[in-house]
């Protein structure tokens, strides 16, 4: 959240363009984060599924 000091030479509407600007640019940000996440969760339950394949390779040899 973002929150502007109200200074008298801030008038309502140039408060209200800044933060409907930061929202807009705001929202693709979170799209790719999200996306990324859900990435990283897939990397990493693979990466522990190849650890546990390895560790059974050399606990059987």
């Amino acid at each position: 959240m973002f929150v502007f000091p109200k200074f008298p030479h801030f008038d309502n509407n140039e408060v209200n363009k800044a933060i409907r600007l930061l929202n807009q640019s705001f929202y693709p940000i979170m799209q790719l984060s999200e996306r990324i996440e859900a990435e990283f969760l897939v990397y990493i339950e693979q990466y522990e599924e190849q650890m546990r394949l390895l560790s059974t390779r050399i606990d059987n040899a």
